[in-house]
């Protein structure tokens, strides 16, 4: 089960990637139409924004998605993603400029898309750290000696040491 969850880690990212552009484009069509006359040509203001945030989306459903997905090392997967995603980009704004199509806001739109994949990857990084089980804090029961005590508090000790000195990658 697990080699089909790692084999569809990449499918998943690309299927999130597109939902969430979809969605987010879905939410542009419902704009108003506000726009600015510059030189005799009106560019559509809130169309321009919703398809720059619709790319941001599309690297968070990108990233989030195939990390969702990995059965485990969340958080590597994500930094991999995220990395994929960058060169990707780079390679999309090169080409860009290779064929000559280059303009700011398709420059600033797949300049988004690395922003929104790294805010997916803070998100997976926070949700493996705080699914990290902790040991309970010992209390001194009543009538346990001191030498018991300490025992358990040590260990306790040793025990948040070593959870600490964990890397998130680990996990």
């Amino acid at each position: 089960m697990n080699l089909l969850r790692w084999i569809g880690v990449i499918p998943a990212s690309i299927v999130g990637m597109y939902v969430c552009y979809l969605f987010s484009m879905l939410a542009g069509y419902l704009n108003f139409g506000w726009g600015v006359t510059i030189n005799g040509e009106t560019i559509n203001v809130v169309g321009a924004m919703v398809s720059i945030l619709a790319n941001g989306f599309a690297g968070y459903g990108f990233v989030y998605c195939g990390a969702y997905v990995a059965p485990r090392y969340k958080g590597v997967t994500a930094l991999l993603l995220m990395i994929v995603l960058v060169i990707g980009v780079i390679l999309g704004i090169y080409q860009d400029f290779t064929l000559g199509r280059a303009t700011i806001l398709e420059t600033i739109k797949l300049l988004v898309n690395p922003i929104g994949s790294y805010i997916a990857f803070e998100s997976i990084r926070e949700d493996v750290i705080a699914n990290i089980k902790t040991p309970e804090r010992p209390m001194q029961d009543f009538g346990e000696s001191r030498e018991d005590y300490m025992k358990r508090v040590n260990e306790y000790r040793d025990k948040m040491k070593e959870i600490k000195s964990r890397k998130w990658y680990n996990v």
